[in-house]
């Protein structure tokens, strides 16, 4: 017979390994890439999720496609959004980009008066894509919210 103290460090243990891998996706794996294309960008699709008062996220879909990111900065005028951070593996310094959060949204709503307000909405999922460049010696790209959601290394 199992302690009860060992049992409930276990499934902790069990929970914090599985809750804080990275995943990791190979570029040569991702649907459409070409590694001779002369510029390259990732769209990457995230589900996002909130139960129990705590949010996840999974990569549930990565494309390529051939050309250049032209505007990378999304234009954010919520105020909830998710950050998300890219790391090089070659000392350059990393790039932050703002995204809408999809959990949370607000929006402007007209009353019959002619007065305008602001309204917060909460979804219980919701997705996220991220246009990318591929660019040589990316790391990993780490989401956040109120917290860290998830890694993404980059395996060559």
């Amino acid at each position: 017979m199992l302690n009860n103290n060992f049992i409930g460090f276990f499934l902790v243990f069990s929970f914090f390994l599985t809750s804080c891998s990275p995943v990791a996706i190979k570029l040569s794996d991702v649907q459409n890439y070409n590694a001779k294309a002369k510029e390259s960008m990732l769209f990457l699709t995230f589900e996002l999720s909130k139960k129990g008062g705590k949010e996840t996220a999974r990569l549930v879909k990565s494309t390529a496609a051939e050309g250049r990111v032209k505007d990378t900065n999304a234009h954010v005028h919520g105020l909830s959004q998710i950050e998300v951070i890219v790391h090089y593996n070659n000392g350059k310094p990393s790039k932050t980009s703002r995204f809408e959060h999809p959990l949370y949204k607000d929006m402007e709503v007209f009353s019959e008066d002619g007065t305008i307000s602001r309204v917060s909405e909460t979804a219980s999922t919701g997705t996220l894509t991220i246009r990318m460049p591929v660019e040589d010696n990316i790391e990993k790209l780490e989401l956040f919210s109120n917290k860290k959601l998830l890694t993404l290394k980059f395996k060559p």
